[in-house]
């Protein structure tokens, strides 16, 4: 019986390695997952700040246009006046097209964050779950592991989180 019982608890012991190494496992994949998601926010960024210049300078050459187009106007020029006010027209087609992809780029990089605040707390989770079964499995004193007890009464109990590290059965 001793020897079945040995064995169970090493069974039980072995166990809760297994999800021990499984969590590690998940942790190594969201922590490459963060990674790449950072990486990928640090492009995004980047391209919002291009798209950010060209916008700026469309916005600034739409407003040259106009600028053109009221001075050939006081001039009595209405043809240049019109040709300028075509300029100005396609300058301010292209600002707003610019508009539209950074608002698109700025809620991208929104999701993404919060996508990536997420993942940090499950992450945190995890390393958690993980820390309380290291923590079980090494019998710390400051997270006692379960009690186990024989059914019908049979007087032995295991108490994995014990100090003296013996988790072999007591009988009572």
């Amino acid at each position: 019986i001793n020897t079945l019982i040995r064995a169970n608890v090493n069974d039980l012991v072995r166990r809760a390695d297994e999800p021990e190494r499984a969590l590690d496992g998940s942790l190594r994949d969201m922590e490459e997952s963060v990674r790449e998601a950072r990486a990928r926010l640090r492009v995004v960024e980047r391209n919002e700040a291009s798209l950010l210049r060209q916008w700026e300078q469309r916005r600034a050459e739409l407003l040259d246009w106009e600028e053109r187009a009221m001075e050939a106007l006081r001039s009595g020029d209405e043809t240049l006046a019109r040709e300028c006010l075509v300029m100005k027209k396609r300058a301010e087609s292209t600002t707003q097209r610019l508009e539209e992809e950074l608002a698109q780029q700025r809620a991208y990089m929104a999701d993404l964050a919060r996508s990536l605040d997420a993942l940090q707390v499950k992450i945190d989770g995890v390393r958690s779950r993980r820390q309380a079964i290291s923590s079980r499995v090494s019998g710390d004193q400051s997270a006692p592991g379960p009690v186990v007890e024989a059914p019908q009464g049979g007087g032995f109990t295991f108490n994995f989180g014990d100090s003296g590290g013996d988790s072999s059965p007591r009988e009572e």
